[in-house]
């Protein structure tokens, strides 16, 4: 991954972590280690398929999808 894909990518997520968090949609633990597992999986291909929300909603059941939703509505 070229480092301005990186970089994009990683504030991005950042940004949405924060105001996860700030909306009191997940719990800064499972924020963290959200981060931690993205972390991890941008070694490999296929850089839109990296995401935070993914990670927290699909692989740690962290955040509901529809209260997501919810809010953005």
């Amino acid at each position: 991954m070229n480092p301005a894909t990186r970089s994009l990518l990683m504030r991005a997520n950042r940004l949405l972590g924060a105001q996860l968090v700030e909306q009191n949609l997940v719990r800064i633990e499972d924020l963290e280690a959200a981060n931690e597992r993205l972390l991890e999986s941008l070694g490999g291909d296929e850089p839109r398929r990296k995401s935070l929300l993914g990670i927290l909603a699909f692989k740690q059941n962290a955040v509901k999808e529809e209260n997501v939703l919810a809010y953005v509505a």
